[in-house]
């Protein structure tokens, strides 16, 4: 006889609010490693060079909301999106600059290792995963080939997500 289970993929589940699909990612990498503390995305805005926080979810502790900053003005991040690549911060204490706001937020929260990975659609890039936790030296190649499949996934999610939005922007825009 057939049986039915709980769907497992929730996050693609575009009914639901992208902030209950992030928590279901965080969810996940929070049972791979329960060090895995915080997620967050932050939305790049070419039009404007404006990095905004876009979602974000903590496991504890309070949630870094409403925050941007040009992306002219964080060459560490302008260098990701030139070349790609994923970052990975072992000590952001020792590591970071703590000019920016959002620098200081994450060190007065206790945030040490953070992993980093831009996300493109296409040339275009669209913003910044983050992957933070408070124990420094956290995200080894271990972890973050564990991690990977699930921010692969959380990107796909969140690029339909930013493709939604870019689609009712221009049908809202017409004559």
């Amino acid at each position: 006889m057939a049986q039915t289970h709980p769907n497992p993929f929730r996050c693609l589940d575009q009914r639901q609010p992208i902030q209950d699909r992030l928590r279901w990612v965080h969810e996940r990498l929070l049972a791979i490693d329960d060090r895995l503390e915080r997620l967050a995305f932050a939305v790049y805005q070419p039009r404007n060079d404006l990095l905004s926080t876009f979602v974000s979810h903590n496991s504890h502790g309070a949630n870094l909301s409403f925050y941007d900053a040009p992306l002219a003005a964080i060459p560490s991040l302008q260098a990701l999106a030139g070349s790609r690549s994923c970052r990975v911060i072992d000590d952001m204490a020792s590591e970071l600059p703590r000019q920016s706001a959002h620098s200081r937020w994450l060190l007065e929260h206790g945030w040490r290792s953070s992993y980093t990975v831009p996300l493109f659609r296409e040339e275009h890039l669209l913003g910044f995963l983050f992957v933070n936790g408070q124990k420094p030296a956290l995200f080894t190649p271990e972890l973050r080939q564990r991690i990977d499949p699930h921010l692969e996934l959380l990107g796909a999610v969140l690029n339909q997500e930013l493709s939604t939005g870019d689609s009712l922007r221009v049908a809202c825009s017409w004559p």
